[in-house]
């Protein structure tokens, strides 16, 4: 009977462990990456720079201007694209908690 009672129990643990919620992703595959522009149907945010792989630090290496734009924004590399028309998330895929709108980039390097 202990036998039986022991593998129900890992089999419920098992089957909590399969149906447990979808956990945010660490922060270790956010980077920021600064804003250019977004496209015409705005759809897609281009960048230029990648400034977590970059290492650059807001206030020694780059600073927003003051005015109301978009000045950086957060993104996984994972789901960065290029075309001919150059370095781009789908607006989608960008959260709107990792959006700075503080001003316009400046890059003081």
């Amino acid at each position: 009977m202990k036998k039986n009672l022991l593998l129900i129990a890992l089999l419920g643990i098992g089957a909590a462990w399969m149906n447990r919620p979808l956990q945010a992703s660490g922060s270790d595959n956010i980077h920021t990456y600064n804003f250019v522009s977004k496209s015409t149907d705005g759809t897609k945010m281009y960048y230029s720079k990648d400034l977590t792989a970059a290492g650059y630090i807001k206030g020694l290496d780059y600073d927003c201007s003051s005015a109301t734009a978009i000045c950086t924004f957060m993104g996984n590399p994972a789901l960065a694209h290029f075309d001919f028309s150059g370095f781009w998330f789908y607006t989608s895929q960008v959260p709107v908690s990792g959006i700075d709108d503080s001003g316009y980039f400046l890059d003081l390097r």
